[in-house]
């Protein structure tokens, strides 16, 4: 049976293996070219005792090399020949490339490398020279050791230009990869949702059970047959979906995850899944446009410099929000009122409060989990923020409105903007320290952004809320109606004049934050964490236009 028969059979299929993957046994003699015995010679004063094969692979010929020195000591390497196809010598050299910038990260993670060439009696065939490692279990035996060095290997590698790709063409298997240097704009529109400032990491690239082993004789994981490049982390374990795979055991997964979380995608998936399986839904129908909004979208893009976990809690939450002010929308005062007020007292006490609705409970759940974060003194600014927005359904003067100015101010809390910005600086690590003089500073652009996103919702929720006004009898509390009575003119001819505000409020955000930026420069201000900043203020106001323009909150 050949390597090729032996591979089919043991990884060809779709279900979960069952038995342990064979380990590697010395066999007969290798006959080495005089290319690798001089290697060793001119590289090493050593002279070549033996050489055996040892090991498997699909694409070339293995060896384990037993040399001794000048002065008697003994040392094992490994030799791996490609055959002469081009594919093999591009593999070769991938690897021989490959295997430093790995070393170089995570000493002692990979066989360190001694020597690339080619035969001499057949130039055509290359060879490859490693510190020999004695192959132990496959995958390794500890999972959680394992895949801490991978995490460690992704989180603390940096590409030398900080982009995508290699510097010479690196192997999947034997299919080779491109090896452009390229920005993120390399990257499919399908991750188009993830942040713009994702961090190229070196990855193994070809990382399934054979390629992965515990050191027989030191007990510590590590890779081979490497293939690498800079990518996105979550590359790495794509493998790992596919049944057939040791690693695609959850004890391997999800210790990774412990590792490294996941990025915005799954961030999206899980909380969706969350509030889709337990919140009560009035109808199927309302589930479902739920879902189809991509509400959450919306919220990764704005808090896309965030810290992954953080920036699940926050997206919960102001999903979790969103959520509520459409349950405000169908009931009573008195009965939101006593809503906000039962989860008043749970922010007050949430140890000894006792829940006793399905709202109180998820709100329960993810109270506690924000104040569990540590090191973060602001969860209580960020918590009774979000409780100061759902008391602005409890104001019976939010119906008596009838100054578009005076509604605006109303709406800066109702809204959720400042939630939106208290979650900004709690979630992006570079700006949790900003102090009060730069917030102050960037307190106009909040300003904007708030006018900007509150007559946006009106605008496209306007027939939303008329329909549900004529069904309940409620006033109609809204920037387009307000505006329309305000200067006596249409509903319609409303609409026209809310967007002609929305984008000259779009030009005086851009000429305030010019402002900003050169007053901050002038005051010896954070420059850095200052444009940081703006940019936030300014995802706020593209990704809720964004929502709008794609869903129009029409149920």
């Amino acid at each position: 049976m050949n390597a090729s028969e032996i591979d089919v059979e043991r990884h060809g299929g779709q279900q979960a293996p069952t038995e342990p993957v064979p380990k590697p046994q010395l066999g007969d003699q290798f006959e080495l070219d005089e290319a690798v015995t001089d290697e060793f010679y001119s590289g090493f004063k050593s002279t070549v005792v033996s050489a055996r094969h040892y090991s498997m692979s699909l694409w070339g010929q293995t060896a384990k090399i037993t040399a001794t020195g000048p002065n008697g000591e003994q040392e094992n390497l490994q030799s791996v020949a490609g055959s002469v196809t081009p594919e093999a010598q591009t593999m070769i050299r991938g690897e021989f490339e490959s295997l430093p910038a790995i070393h170089q990260v995570s000493p002692g993670f990979v066989p360190y490398p001694i020597a690339l060439g080619d035969y001499h009696a057949n130039p055509d065939t290359w060879f490859l020279l490693t510190k020999f490692c004695v192959i132990g279990a496959q995958p390794p035996s500890s999972p959680e050791k394992f895949v801490a060095r991978l995490a460690a290997l992704h989180r603390d590698s940096r590409s030398p230009n900080g982009m995508f790709g290699f510097h010479v063409t690196t192997c999947h298997g034997t299919i080779p990869q491109a090896p452009a240097i390229g920005s993120r704009q390399r990257v499919p529109r399908l991750l188009s949702a993830l942040p713009k400032d994702l961090k190229p990491c070196l990855v193994h690239g070809d990382l399934w059970d054979e390629n992965t082993a515990q050191d027989g004789e030191t007990g510590e994981p590590f890779v081979f047959d490497t293939g690498s490049f800079y990518a996105h982390n979550e590359y790495e374990i794509g493998n790992w979906r596919a049944a057939r795979h040791w690693l695609s055991c959850a004890e391997y997964v999800e210790a990774y995850k412990r590792h490294y979380p996941p990025t915005e995608p799954e961030i999206d998936r899980e909380v969706i899944d969350y509030l889709v399986n337990t919140w009560e839904w009035p109808s199927e129908r309302h589930k479902r446009g739920f879902v189809s909004w991509k509400l959450s979208d919306v919220v990764l893009f704005m808090l896309s410099t965030g810290d992954t976990y953080r920036v699940k809690l926050a997206c919960e939450l102001l999903l979790l929000g969103f959520l509520m002010d459409d349950w405000f929308d169908h009931h009573t005062l008195s009965q939101t009122t006593a809503v906000v007020s039962r989860l008043d007292a749970l922010l007050a006490s949430p140890t000894t409060f006792t829940p006793s609705s399905t709202i109180e409970r998820m709100h329960l759940s993810l109270f506690t989990r924000i104040l569990a974060v540590a090191n973060t003194p602001n969860e209580p600014a960020i918590l009774s923020t979000y409780m100061s927005m759902l008391a602005c359904h409890c104001d019976a003067a939010r119906d008596t409105t009838t100054s578009l100015r005076t509604y605006l101010a109303f709406r800066e809390a109702d809204v959720g903007m400042p939630i939106c910005v208290e979650l900004l600086y709690w979630t992006d690590p570079s700006l949790t320290s900003t102090p009060a003089s730069e917030r102050a500073a960037l307190r106009c652009l909040d300003r904007v952004a708030s006018d900007h996103v509150s007559i946006l919702n009106d605008v496209f929720s306007f027939e939303r809320e008329w329909a549900a006004s004529a069904d309940d009898g409620a006033p109609l509390v809204n920037g387009v109606c307000i505006l329309a009575h305000e200067v006596g003119v249409e509903v319609g001819a409303a609409k026209v004049l809310c967007l002609a505000l929305v984008r000259a409020w779009e030009v005086e955000f851009r000429r305030r934050a010019k402002e900003v930026l050169a007053s901050a420069k002038a005051e010896g201000m954070d420059l850095a964490r200052m444009e940081r900043a703006v940019m936030g203020v300014e995802r706020r106001m593209s990704g809720a236009e964004a929502f709008s323009w794609r869903t129009r909150r029409y149920w």
